[in-house]
Order: C-alpha cells, then structure tokens, then sequence
C-alpha cells in the first residue's frame, strides 16, 4: 500500500525537479541584478530592478554574483530544496522515515512551495531558519538561535516580530545576539558603500508598507482590508493580531511550540505583503495541530473516565482544518473573471484566519504522549 501512494509522488516530484532546474528563476535572478548593481558601486534600492531586501543581503548574495550565471541557479535550487526537506525533516523528526518521504514528496506538490522554487525565492532558507530557531531555542543554544533569527532576518524583515515571542520567554541573551549579529552584518555592507544604503532600504520599505500591492498573489491581511476599501484600519487590525497573540502567549509561556505556530501565522496575516509562495511557512502549524490532535486522541484512549465520543479527534475541527489548509494552498491559474468581486483573491488570508483560531483554541498534549510516531508505524512501518 505504501509504494502504491508513493509511486505517483515519485513522478510528480520528478516533473516538478525537471520543471524547477529548467526555470530561469526571475526571483534570483533579481537578486543576482541587484547584486551586481552594487558591486559595480551604485545604490542597488535605486535600480531598475531594485533591491527590496535589508542591505546585508547582498553579502549573501555577493559569492552567487561571482559565478557563472547557469552554476549559480544550479547551485541556488539545489540549497533550495535542501533547506526545505531538512526544515521538514527536522519538523517530522518522531515520524518514521517512510512517513517522512511520504510528506515530503506530498509537500513538494503544494503550489506555494513549487511557486518559490521555480521564482528561486529566497522563502525556502527562511522556513528552514524558522524550524531552527525553534529546535536551538528549545535546546538552549541561545547563540545559535540568535544568529539564525538575525540571518533569516536580512532575507525578509518580518521575522523580526519574533523578538516579541522570545521577550515573553524572556530570553534576553537570545534578544541581544540577535541585534548585534543584525548590526555587524549591516555595517559589513554598508560601511564599505558610498551610499547609505539603510536608509534607501528603510525609504522602499516604509513606501510598499503604506501602499501594499493589491495583485491577486498577495495574501495577507492588509491586502484583503484593502480590496474591501477598508485600508484605513489594517494597522490598527494587525497591532490586534499581534497583541492578542503575545498576550495569550504571555498567560502560557510554556506552551511554546503552540504559540511559536502561531506566531507564524500572525506574521503571514499582518505583513504588508505575503506573497503566495510565503504561505508553506504555515507548514509548523498544520504539523502541529496534527500532532497534537493525535497526542489528544491517544491521552484520552489512555484515560478510561474520559468518554468514548471524545476519544477521537472532532470530525468539525479536522473539517476545519482540512478547509484552511486547501483556501491556503489552491491557486486560481486565471483569476481575472474575479476582478470585480476581489474578496476571492484573498482566499488564502480566509484560511490563514482559520487556521490562526484553530492553533488558538488548541489545547497542547504533553510530550509524554507517543503521538504521530506510533501512528506512521502502524500504517507504514
């Protein structure tokens, strides 16, 4: 049974590698103009194609710059894809292996990862960086998790919110490596430059801020109050988001994993710009309301006062869970016969909402509970 639902995975992973080596990668290749721009000494935010990331980016992208165009996409896909399958392997870790091909080659068809892939998107290190803020925080490596939050940081500014989650962990050493690695890795770039290269990123940033695309690919919050004529108050609705988020956070600190999920999800709704192939960072989140449903299901077996209806997961918060998931990941390849009714653009902001109160309303299971991993070996071990 499991190569019978392996085979075709195996196919359609194999169409889609082909798909992505072959792509010219418009995302990276962005990345590499902008690059080039600045190692030619001009101000890469004032380009035709214009840098959009922190300064320090470039220094990551200086190497890709300084190799042959074809080696460097090769090189840039291959990292890709690396980044992502460690990220879900780390995040699977207490599944059995084949459960983990499995997932992964069923992830690899979601058309927000195949989007980043085939854009040579820079999202797919940031998810890896998410999972190992996660793992090295929870382990207590506070440097580790410091420099990877302050790395992923100068990939796309919004992981910075999850300053918030560690001040309610009170995790100041973890706070303070962060800033000063996001500090020296600024002025490596912006020292050497004649130009002031911070505050061109911040004018750009500050400018896409207030006036967020309306392009169907934008998926958050804003965009949606947006298309609604209701852009007067997005800031008001995401400093909501973001404060009901800490502060159910700041009455249960120890409930990190779920409240890391959802912290996650806070920042897809309330940046000025999610793009949809942000969207598989909500990967955490879907993973833990499954684990947990699980765990929930086999703590109450366990308990023998505890009713048989209640032994299994609710058949409404699995419906509920399947639909966020679906809203979140589906594509519409031709959204225009929608132009005029625009609130369907934002399908993917309806099932990040979703799945924001369902992660809210989760109750987390102990780690003493087997979970996942007892399950995977029953049906594929």
């Amino acid at each position: 049974m499991y190569y019978l639902l392996v085979s075709p995975l195996v196919v359609l992973a194999i169409r889609t590698l082909l798909h992505v080596y072959s792509s010219t990668l418009l995302d990276f290749s962005m990345y590499l103009t902008a690059t080039n721009y600045f190692l030619s000494g001009h101000n890469p935010y004032l380009a035709i194609t214009p840098q959009v990331y922190p300064p320090a980016f470039l220094f990551i992208m200086t190497p890709f710059a300084l190799i042959p165009v074809e080696v460097a996409r090769f090189l840039w896909t291959t990292l890709s894809l690396i980044a992502f399958f460690l990220g879900l392997h780390l995040l699977l870790k207490r599944v059995s292996l084949k459960t983990q091909v499995f997932l992964s080659l069923a992830a690899l068809q979601l058309f927000p990862v195949k989007y980043a892939l085939a854009q040579g998107q820079v999202n797919l290190f940031v998810f890896l960086g998410f999972v190992l803020i996660y793992r090295f925080s929870t382990q207590k490596k506070d440097f580790l998790a410091g420099a990877t939050l302050a790395l992923i940081t100068i990939m796309k500014l919004n992981p910075i919110l999850f300053i918030l989650y560690f001040l309610v962990l009170q995790k100041y050493r973890l706070i303070t490596y962060c800033l000063v690695a996001l500090i020296l890795l600024t002025l490596m770039v912006d020292l050497p430059s004649a130009h002031n290269l911070t505050f061109s990123f911040f004018q750009a940033t500050l400018f896409r801020a207030i006036d967020p695309p309306l392009y169907y690919y934008n998926q958050s919050l804003p965009a949606l109050l947006s298309r609604l004529n209701l852009s007067s108050i997005s800031n008001y609705v995401g400093v909501f988001f973001l404060f009901l988020t800490t502060s159910f956070f700041f009455k249960n600190p120890s409930h990190t994993r779920k409240y890391f999920s959802l912290f996650l999800v806070t920042i897809l709704l309330i940046s000025p710009i999610t793009w949809q192939h942000y969207l598989f960072w909500s990967l955490p989140a879907f993973i833990y309301l499954l684990q947990n449903s699980i765990r929930h299901c086999e703590f109450c077996t366990q308990t023998e006062a505890t009713p048989a209806s209640r032994r299994l997961p609710r058949p409404d918060g699995l419906a509920m869970t399947i639909i966020s998931f679906i809203l979140i990941n589906i594509n519409l390849k031709n959204p225009l016969p929608f132009d005029h009714w625009q609130v369907i653009y934002s399908h993917a902001t309806f099932g990040l909402l979703l799945l924001y109160f369902l992660v809210l309303k989760s109750q987390p299971i102990g780690r003493g509970v087997p979970g996942l991993c007892q399950l995977a070996q029953v049906q594929f071990g």
